[in-house]
């Protein structure tokens, strides 16, 4: 008789069952008859009439199937103690039961009667060696970056056992579509700053922005070069540590696509976006020297830059608009739950001519609440010819 020959991922004895339910049963019950475990195989064929999935001593035929595997463990070679295949003597077991699905064990998946995953292949498949790699294959849209990686060159990142050192690499291994995993730690070293964001490509802390740290000088995240389609670039997850005062932590500047950045925490210096437009959520701003947030001549752009949900702070002001700048910091129907209560001067000083969308908001505590000057005397100080909506 001719076996088929059955792998079963997942060590679901029920798959590999069912997978060989079309064979045919060894109709010679001697064939089956040898010590042990094997008795009870031959003892299944006598479940008759009633097909109630059941051997005669009451035994469910799928606690069986286990015990007929359980007599390979000593040795493990796939054979039975009469030293037929296993295999073989499973697809003789599938043809035994024949109840309706809902009485019939070899329709149902039982977990806690399931044999160790590991053993399945052994168990099934004669003289074959299954041995679980160490680095589990991901998939292929996934770049993997470990600040405490070997790996310095090109290509890796496709394994977390070959992950980039750098964030730098793993956004030269990255493409449209793909995320890279950033684990904790402090990426400064061997990094090309500043890191620009990609089209569609995002960059994603796997432990959040206080335990990965990106520390250079400023800028150190870039959108790109003037002109530049950064469409579905995003960015979660960091803390950026501005080491000087020479300019913002990161800069979005004359670039095409809306760029989302969340979770981002701000440290020592803020955000600059001009002629552009950038997704803010949760912004947090620790110990900024100027300005939190600065917005300038996007007036004209199709789209417009949005923050929600931020915790900011500066020496100066928190938002910043200047020369024909606009941003959207809270609508009616779609608050900005921003709390910029821990600014030095203006929780939001509007220089430009622009009308911005400031509703739900949290300001410093100030009466009174606007003015015409942006040294603290108030939370908005409108100087410009703009108006905010608040």
């Amino acid at each position: 008789m001719d076996s088929a020959r059955i792998v079963v991922p997942g060590g679901l004895l029920a798959a590999a069952i069912m997978a060989l339910a079309g064979c045919t049963a060894l109709t010679d019950l001697n064939e089956l008859r040898g010590t042990g475990g094997d008795a009870s195989l031959a003892d299944m064929a006598t479940d008759g009439p009633d097909m109630d999935g059941k051997g005669p001593d009451g035994k469910a035929l799928d606690d069986k199937a286990i015990d007929l595997l359980k007599v390979d463990l000593p040795r493990q070679d796939a054979k039975a103690s009469d030293g037929t295949a296993l295999d073989q003597k499973v697809m003789d077991l599938a043809a035994l039961d024949k109840a309706a699905p809902d009485q019939n064990p070899v329709d149902q998946a039982l977990p806690d009667k399931a044999l160790p995953d590991q053993l399945v292949p052994d168990l099934l498949v004669p003289d074959s060696k299954v041995t679980p790699s160490p680095d589990l294959p991901v998939t292929t849209n996934i770049v993997h970056v470990d600040a405490s990686s070997a790996h310095t060159s090109l290509p890796c990142g496709k394994t977390q056992i070959n992950a980039c050192k750098t964030i730098t690499n793993g956004l030269i291994m990255a493409n449209a579509g793909d995320t890279i995993l950033v684990k904790s730690g402090n990426y400064f070293a061997n990094e090309a700053f500043p890191l620009t964001l990609k089209a569609g490509v995002t960059i994603e802390s796997v432990n959040g922005a206080l335990k990965t740290k990106i520390t250079s000088t400023p800028p150190i995240i870039s959108c790109g070069t003037k002109g530049a389609n950064i469409k579905g670039a995003k960015m979660v997850g960091f803390r950026l540590i501005a080491t000087t005062k020479a300019g913002p932590a990161i800069k979005c500047a004359h670039i095409i696509g809306k760029p989302h950045l969340e979770s981002i925490e701000l440290q020592g210096a803020g955000v600059l976006v001009e002629k552009a437009a950038v997704k803010l959520i949760k912004t947090k701003c620790i110990n900024i020297t100027g300005d939190c947030l600065t917005f300038m001549d996007n007036k004209t752009l199709p789209d417009i830059s949005h923050v929600r949900l931020g915790l900011l702070s500066a020496s100066d002001s928190c938002v910043r608009i200047k020369k024909d700048g606009k941003v959207d910091l809270g609508k009616a129907g779609d608050p900005g739950l921003n709390k910029m209560v821990a600014c030095s001067k203006a929780s939001l000083c509007h220089e430009a001519n622009t009308v911005v969308d400031a509703s739900g908001n949290t300001w410093k505590s100030i009466t009174p609440l606007k003015c015409g000057v942006c040294d603290g005397t108030c939370a908005i100080g409108v100087t410009g010819t703009g108006t905010v909506k608040q």
